[in-house]
């Protein structure tokens, strides 16, 4: 698959597209292909990560990195087809980018990619994007499981959850099926049971929530800060109430509570 098919099977923003384009005449920093294939494990992708920063040097907009980790997409898409995983799979899932991209561009009016650290995922085949949710199988400390991820444009009403559900387990059954019937979880804000005391029973999250049961909760996390409050790092009077999810996670926050960021496992 060429840069430019790639680029729009993507619907990657115009001004990134441009960007990276122009790229292709400068000739920017390339994988070796001992850096890829330690950037596609697990256990070696925080040091790889590093080993690409650091060659790449001065990137404020994050745009070298991502010229230099897309470089390995054509990889991926080869081992997709392989498997004959659908391109459909291959493009929802791959939008993480632009996704990412335009999340940004929304709250600061800039384009940067910021998540290189996380994209090795989608290209080793370990994260698969099904209806409204992403999947991610995780071989570690000696066990197994599902990893549920929630994008920002999740649409998390029980319809969509059920269907991206069985839309899952049917994409387990065709390409994975050694990986079925093994525990799904969510590591989330979203499994707090704090939002038992902050969300109306109408509301999707608390539906959500309450598929899963909570395993292990880590209640001194201010990471749900940076998704229900972005750009904050602290509890403070300062944090803004545009939603009433804002306003009562702000009460409660401030009145001493936490929000726990929490795993949770997926009731049978």
């Amino acid at each position: 698959m060429t840069k430019s098919a790639w680029y729009a099977l993507l619907d990657m923003p115009a001004d990134v597209t441009w960007k990276l384009e122009a790229m292709d005449e400068n000739n920017p920093y390339r994988m070796p292909e001992d850096v890829k294939k330690a950037y596609l494990c697990r256990e070696t992708t925080e040091a790889a990560f590093e080993t690409i920063k650091k060659a790449i040097g001065e990137d404020p907009d994050g745009m070298k990195q991502l010229y230099a980790v897309m470089d390995v997409t054509g990889g991926a898409w080869q081992r997709y087809q392989e498997k004959g995983i659908p391109s459909e799979i291959f493009a929802e899932t791959m939008k993480l980018v632009p996704r990412f991209l335009r999340s940004f561009h929304d709250r600061t009016g800039e384009w940067k990619f910021n998540t290189g650290w996380w994209f090795w995922r989608e290209l080793a085949l370990l994260e698969f994007r099904a209806g409204c949710l992403e999947y991610e199988l995780v071989a570690e400390k000696g066990r197994r499981f599902i990893s549920l991820h929630i994008p920002s444009d999740a649409d998390l009403s029980a319809e969509a959850i059920d269907a991206s559900f069985a839309a899952f387990k049917r994409f387990l059954a065709a390409f994975y099926p050694e990986w079925q019937n093994l525990p799904w979880e969510c590591d989330s804000w979203m499994m707090s049971p704090a939002l038992e005391h902050l969300l109306p029973e109408t509301s999707k999250i608390l539906q959500f929530n309450r598929r899963f049961r909570v395993l292990e909760e880590n209640a001194e996390s201010l990471g749900v800060l940076n998704w229900v409050f972005p750009g904050y790092s602290e509890v403070s009077a300062d944090l803004p109430e545009k939603t009433s999810l804002q306003q009562n996670m702000k009460a409660w926050l401030m009145q001493g509570n936490a929000v726990a960021w929490t795993r949770a496992v997926l009731r049978k």
